[in-house]
């Protein structure tokens, strides 16, 4: 085992991810509407019914925390998680942090850029109805190339 406090660090690791993830996603999620949605003007640039509730959640100037911003952020918050399977034990609790915010950044601008490309598309079919893609798909990317930039941690035998 290499952890000899392996749960208390699962539980308290998921509870924090979970926390901040919903405390800030919904910010960085307004900054990407604004930038891919609105040109940080208050009419949206988006015409296809799909990004009806988009608009109506984010269309405003205020940060309203609603259904549609908390489905995103949860989503968000399992992605993360997903990612974790595979990084826990690599980070510490300053690394975890860094991560959570990193990747609140990246999952966003991720969104974005498909809500943005599902707006010019003739196809409104881009997301599934459990955010696969948006949850494993993108996990599993930005997982490996995570593993790939950490230092493997030592061993104890």
């Amino acid at each position: 085992m290499h952890f000899k406090k392996m749960s208390e660090s699962a539980i308290f690791t998921s509870l924090f991810i979970t926390s901040l993830t919903i405390i800030s996603s919904p910010f960085i999620q307004k900054f990407w509407y604004n930038i891919f949605m609105t040109d940080f003007s208050n009419s949206s640039i988006a015409t296809a019914n799909t990004s009806y509730l988009l608009n109506q959640s984010l269309g405003g100037k205020n940060i309203s925390i609603d259904f549609y911003n908390l489905k995103f952020s949860l989503i968000n918050a399992i992605s993360q998680l997903v990612v974790l399977l595979g990084l826990f034990g690599k980070l510490n609790a300053l690394q975890t942090t860094f991560f959570s915010l990193l990747y609140n950044v990246a999952w966003s601008l991720s969104h974005y850029l498909i809500v943005s490309r599902q707006n010019s598309s003739p196809d409104s079919r881009i997301f599934d109805d459990y955010q696969i893609s948006s949850v494993y798909l993108f996990a599993g990317m930005f997982g490996i190339f995570s593993s790939l930039i950490l230092k493997k941690p030592p061993s104890s035998i």
